[in-house]
């Protein structure tokens, strides 16, 4: 529970500073923010549109992700499972 705890901790900060390098690094640059994902969301889900960024099957990104990320998808699909096993494991292991 405490290593969930801590996972949690961790991504939470790492969310809030990639947002707060993007703003600094957008307003800086740009002189407005800037967000990829918040543009993507605006065009198909505001607009309706989904001409220009379209809408995709989940083999689609799985295929994606091997052909853009090629040695990160292999190590996270080859550690998923050992992983798994390791926090498994800690949860039955009492703490000192």
């Amino acid at each position: 529970r405490r290593m969930w705890i801590l996972l949690s901790r961790v991504g939470v900060f790492s969310i809030v500073l990639q947002i707060v390098v993007m703003y600094i690094d957008s307003t800086y640059y740009a002189g407005k923010i800037l967000s990829a994902t918040y543009n993507i969301f605006r065009y198909n889900a505001k607009q309706g549109d989904d001409e220009l960024y379209g809408i995709e099957p989940f083999s689609y990104y799985i295929k994606n992700l091997v052909l853009n990320f090629n040695y990160t998808a292999m190590f996270g699909l080859a550690l998923f499972w050992p992983l798994s096993m390791y926090l498994r494991f800690q949860q039955r292991t009492p703490l000192p």
